[in-house]
């Protein structure tokens, strides 16, 4: 049945489309913003003031976006081989014909999935002692999602918290700021509008560099090295939403909507 669920936001259904600053996604809609494009396009004064004192910026900002996808990958490439381990265990007990309590599911070992970039080796391992700590179950990873109200996007990870529904987003910035929770529940809602499921959480789980940093906030009593778990309120979550929904009308009533020579030239 999780499976089933994970299965509806495949990202087979939506294609990512890459410009020089931007990201798009064709939907059964037509071409939509991604989540972060439109988040990009608000105007934050504290992030301008630091490119005006750091003339190293824009390699420090790269150098940030190419770690922070490494570290994706490889936590991708981990749960995707759990989920199929679990899959093929399912299959296998439909076919004998025995009782769930009759089949343990073969655990993944972390050897399988080498992570030879040292860079990532701190925040990968963090990942993997949250899980363990929290006992975090994924029935979905990279899910494209995309919602009616205009944006699409790529739902970090779906999976289950104390036998709840969550909605997780991965960071490797330096702190969890305000637009990461607009950004998490944009892909909340976008998943429940395509896949008509109610998500019962979401949190936005930072994995430092440094495990020398502890955090107490991880939904369990111990402590857990280099990770940061920020869970929201249901409150917070409506609330951020609408403020998302009304950049997003804001976004596509400045007319920045993807150019066919863009476009073609992709």
């Amino acid at each position: 049945m999780k499976n089933e669920r994970a299965e509806r936001g495949k990202k087979g259904e939506i294609e990512l489309i890459k410009t020089a600053s931007k990201h798009f996604y064709r939907t059964p809609i037509g071409i939509l913003p991604s989540v972060t494009t439109i988040l990009d396009s608000v105007r934050k004064p504290g992030l301008e003031a630091w490119k005006e004192r750091e003339p190293r910026w824009r390699e420090i900002s790269d150098h940030a976006a190419d770690l922070g996808t490494r570290v994706h990958k490889a936590i991708e490439r981990y749960l995707n081989l759990k989920l199929k381990t679990r899959q093929e265990e399912e299959a296998g007990r439909e076919e004998r014909e025995v009782e769930v309590e009759e089949v343990e599911v073969e655990e993944v070992e972390v050897e399988e999935v080498e992570v030879e970039d040292e860079e990532i080796k701190n925040p990968f391992s963090a990942f993997l002692e949250w899980e363990a700590a929290t006992g975090f179950e994924a029935v979905g990873v990279e899910l494209g999602v995309w919602s009616e109200q205009g944006y699409a996007g790529s739902l970090d990870l779906l999976g289950y918290l104390d036998g709840r529904l969550y909605v997780v987003d991965l960071k490797t910035s330096r702190i969890i700021r305000p637009e990461h929770l607009l950004q998490v529940s944009a892909y909340r809602w976008a998943y429940e509008e395509r896949s008509g499921e109610r998500v019962q959480g979401l949190g936005v789980l930072r994995l430092d560099k440094d495990k020398n940093v502890k955090t107490k906030n991880v939904k369990t009593k111990t402590a857990v090295s280099g990770v940061e778990w920020r869970e929201f309120s249901e409150a917070a979550y409506q609330e951020a939403l609408q403020v998302f929904l009304s950049y997003c009308d804001r976004w596509h009533l400045a007319g920045s909507e993807l150019s066919e020579s863009e476009l073609f030239r992709e």
